[in-house]
Formats: structure tokens, C-alpha cells, sequence
């Protein structure tokens, strides 16, 4: 409740839906303070504390050392910030020092196993990749929004990691000029479909296999 509160009475922002808040530079700017994060310790939340923090800092990392971002500029597009966002939550410290990114672990993973292979209720990529910010974070049902996060988590893993890392080049290349404002409408800049060459009802099949290949033996 405190950490709703300040943000509603300080920054006039509704985060009660979510878990951490990070505000980047031009949003500061405007408000008068500086780039920070905001996230706190929920128990009954099936996302761990530190997993909010991983999320949150790998927001402030991409945008305080990447340069002016202008991602608001795009035409929907919105998904892949908060999939690159959850995909940090998989972070794992290692008893050497080093760390593992990119497990198909945690529970918003299994939300999408659930939603998605034993449900067989997706939202197609290509209906996902068209919400802009508001759509996604502000769904007409106020839940969809989880999901949303799920399965942007999962498609993330997927582009990432699928068959030895084949698409993540080109994810990587969508996920630079989604960063620079270049999906636009009408624009000469390729769809993520385009960029894959494969059809995004072909993408839903492959992601629906790839969860069922990545599920432990105790689902």
C-alpha cells in the first residue's frame, strides 16, 4: 500500500498491478527527479522479491547505457520490453561468481505453459506484438495483463534460446530498433515475422512446442 501510495501521490501513477516500477530518463526529466527504480517484498506474490528486482534493474540498465531511447515512437511493439524484462528474472547466481540467464523457469513461465500447451488458449504473436503500451498494460479485463507478461516471457526464451540461439540475431536486430522508435507505421523497418522469415501462425506452433520440450519432469 506504500508503495502504491507514493507513486499515485508523488508521480500521479497507478502501479497497483504491478510489483516494481522503473522510470526512465525522459519520463524523470519531465517529473523533476531522476532515473530509479521502485519495487517491494510482496509474500503473497508467486514472484519473488528478487526476481523484481532482476526485472526492474535490467530496465535501467538497457535504457541508462544504450542511449536516448524513442520506443514510444513505435506502432504496438510494447511486448518486448517486458520480455526482456521477465527474461532477467530468470537470473540464477552461481556458487563461482558467474550467473545463468534464460531458463524456462518460474512461474510466469508455467502460466504460459498452462495458457498455452495445456489450455491451447494463446494470444497469437501477431495479436501480441500489435498492443501498444496502453493495451497491453491496461487490458479492458485487468488480468490479461498477466498473461500478457507470461507469454512475453515465453516468446523472449524462445527467440533467445530455440534450436542453439537460431533466431536470436534477428531478435536481437528487431529488439535494436524497437529500442529506437523505427516500427513504425508504414515504415520501411521489417516485422518481427519478416525478420524470422516464418509466419507468425508458424511462430505460435514452434513456441507451443518449445515449452513442451523445455518442461521438467515435475511440470
Amino acid at each position: 500500500s506504500q508503495y502504491i501510495a507514493h507513486l499515485r501521490t508523488r508521480f500521479h501513477r497507478d502501479e497497483s498491478l504491478s510489483l516494481g516500477f522503473y522510470m526512465d530518463p525522459r519520463e524523470a526529466k519531465a517529473r523533476g527527479t531522476t532515473p530509479r527504480s521502485y519495487f517491494y517484498r510482496d509474500a503473497a506474490s508467486p514472484i519473488d522479491v528478487e526476481s523484481t528486482l532482476y526485472h526492474e534493474a535490467s530496465h535501467q540498465l538497457l535504457f541508462e547505457t544504450a542511449g536516448p531511447a524513442r520506443y514510444d515512437q513505435n506502432t504496438g511493439n510494447y511486448w518486448v520490453w517486458e520480455g526482456l524484462g521477465t527474461y532477467f528474472e530468470t537470473l540464477v547466481p552461481q556458487a563461482d561468481g558467474s550467473i545463468l540467464i534464460g531458463g524456462a523457469i518460474g512461474p510466469r513461465v508455467q502460466e504460459a505453459r498452462r495458457r498455452i500447451v495445456e489450455n491451447n488458449d494463446p494470444v497469437p504473436i501477431a495479436d501480441l506484438v500489435a498492443l501498444n503500451q496502453d493495451r497491453f498494460i491496461n487490458d479492458e479485463n485487468g488480468h490479461a495483463v498477466y498473461f500478457y507478461y507470461a507469454e512475453s516471457m515465453a516468446l523472449t526464451l524462445f527467440l533467445m534460446h530455440h534450436d542453439q540461439g537460431r533466431y536470436r540475431d534477428r531478435f536481437l536486430d528487431y529488439v535494436s530498433d524497437a529500442y529506437r522508435g523505427r516500427l513504425r507505421r508504414n515504415s520501411s523497418a521489417p516485422t518481427l515475422e519478416d525478420r524470422l522469415g516464418v509466419p507468425y501462425r508458424e511462430l505460435d506452433a514452434q513456441l507451443r512446442t518449445y515449452l513442451k520440450s523445455t518442461e521438467g519432469p515435475s511440470g
